[in-house]
């Protein structure tokens, strides 16, 4: 038995210390909250497969009256036949803020991997209490402009998408090349519910003497299923950090088991936290027999003397491929059981490490898009590195250099829509991020018994017409088809990180 095995963990973790100011200084904070939400139900521990938001405890109500309730959820858009809710906003939002992280990521590290919808969740709790011109620095920086959407058509359009994410529903909008005919007869009847999880949490960790406010609380539950739980940073900073950590190693299955310092300042107010956990199986297996080391060229072929032995797995079968004279690039999708993900690789032609970061900065969106439906299925035989790397990325630096800047600064960050007017009436007291941390675990391997259906001399005996071997810096990113979200991305100029 061959068992195709892959996962991906990420959390991302934002840090909150609070300043004090002159009740002049305040900026006007009164901005009405959202109306018109939808997924008002919360989910209950899910089985395998499905979206889990652990309980947290409540803060009551700080003043009234009460947010008016959610309206009922709009029918289900999963089955055939149903209009399908137009994802196309949010997940070109999405993929736009992966390559503009990615082109930033890709000059300082050999494997810049990282979750967009991960950072997405989080900077858009933020977006739910912020105002003025922090508001619209998180809003341009999630690549939504004042001028065409509003906040809470951003906050409707996530939590339609996060529910989708995690959906164990057969995927009823395909992209292009799934819908292509078959490369040949063998079908794949080895998924099981099981063989995929897709895990989403979010976490809000408040000082317990720090007043939220009410709409806050309503509204991130609403929209995100935010749980929100107190906790004692200023005379119990170890006690804080072990829940913490133990939060994000019970939604990250393990994989990721510390997130914040044990010597985590006192001062702290608040950390707004986001876990995701994906693990698939390969529906076209790779064969362990087949594994060897090849030669992988960090700074592309005309420069060998760089070039390094990395273990790479190969597999002959059905994949989506597309070679783009438009881009001069080649795109290649590994499909996971379930047909709802993939992961897709593009490679520049004569990739380099120069190579590959002047393609990222032209890349966009739109880019990325394009060649993903113009995708077709081709039999092919297909070699990329095993790879299993640890990232941790001090996003702060990032999204300054994004334009995000206000929240950082103690004296202009206005995130005053997140604390109790009643007990905050002189607008003296001021949430600033401190610190912005994104924390990946990636492994693809492949994991099984000798024997297995293609042995390594048969894979090499008889190839196909389309060969990809993935031998030098290439982009990557985990596709969800239904939302066409990337749920992970990143740039590899070295596999072995």
């Amino acid at each position: 038995m061959i068992t195709r095995n892959r996962y991906v963990a990420a959390v991302v973790v934002i840090v909150f210390t609070s300043h004090l100011v002159n009740a002049q200084n305040r900026a006007g904070w009164v901005q009405n909250p959202p109306q018109n939400a939808v997924y008002s139900q919360q989910p209950t521990v899910p089985q395998s497969g499905q979206i889990y938001f652990p309980d947290g405890q409540n803060i009551s109500p700080a003043r009234a009256p009460s947010p008016a309730p959610p309206q009922p959820p709009p029918a289900p858009v999963y089955s055939q036949g149903q209009t399908q809710f137009q994802y196309d906003a949010a997940s070109f939002a999405v993929t736009e803020l992966a390559r503009q992280v990615g082109a930033v990521l890709g000059q300082q590290s050999n494997a810049a991997v990282f979750s967009p919808v991960s950072i997405a969740c989080a900077l858009s709790l933020l977006l739910l209490g912020a105002r003025d011109e922090t508001q619209r620095e998180l809003m341009q920086v999630l690549n939504f402009y004042p001028n065409d959407q509003d906040p809470n058509s951003i906050h409707r359009q996530y939590g339609r998408l996060l529910q989708e994410i995690a959906s164990t529903d057969p995927d009823a909008y395909p992209v292009a090349w799934r819908r292509s005919d078959r490369c040949s007869d063998e079908e794949d009847d080895d998924y099981r519910q099981e063989s995929q999880i897709t895990h989403l949490a979010n976490a809000i960790f408040v000082q317990k003497d720090l007043k939220i406010d009410n709409n806050f609380v309503h509204w991130s539950r609403t929209f995100y299923n935010s749980s929100v739980k107190n906790l004692d940073f200023a005379n119990n900073p170890h006690r804080s950090a072990y829940q913490i950590n133990r939060w994000a190693n019970d939604n990250t299955f393990g994989k990721i088991n510390q997130i914040v310092s044990n010597s985590i300042s006192p001062d702290t107010q608040m950390i707004v936290a986001n876990a995701l956990y994906f693990k698939g199986l390969w529906k076209e297996m790779f064969e362990k027999q087949a594994t060897g080391y090849k030669k992988f060229y960090p700074d592309g072929h005309a420069n060998p003397s760089t070039a390094k032995d990395v273990l790479t797995m190969a597999a002959i079968g059905c994949f989506p491929y597309f070679d783009s004279p438009q881009y001069d690039a080649r795109i290649v999708g590994l499909p996971y059981q379930g047909d709802k993900t993939a992961l897709y690789i593009i490679i520049p032609n004569n990739s380099s490490r120069q190579r590959m970061q002047q393609f990222q900065q032209g890349l966009t969106a739109k880019d990325i898009g394009t060649m993903v439906s113009q995708m077709t299925v081709r039999k092919a035989l297909i070699q990329i590195p095993k790879m299993k790397i640890s990232n941790t990325i001090n996003l702060r630096d990032v999204l300054q250099q994004l334009r995000l800047r206000s929240i950082f600064n103690p004296s202009s960050s206005n995130l005053s829509a997140m604390l109790d007017p009643n007990a905050n009436q002189n607008g003296r007291q001021r949430l600033f991020a401190s610190e912005i941390v994104h924390k990946v675990e990636l492994d693809v391997n492949e994991i099984g018994t000798e024997g297995g259906a293609i042995t390594a001399s048969t894979i090499f005996r008889s190839l196909p017409s389309v060969q990809i071997r993935i031998d030098a810096p290439f982009l990557m990113l985990i596709g969800h088809d239904a939302t066409r979200l990337p749920l992970f991305y990143g740039s590899i100029y070295d596999p072995t990180g």
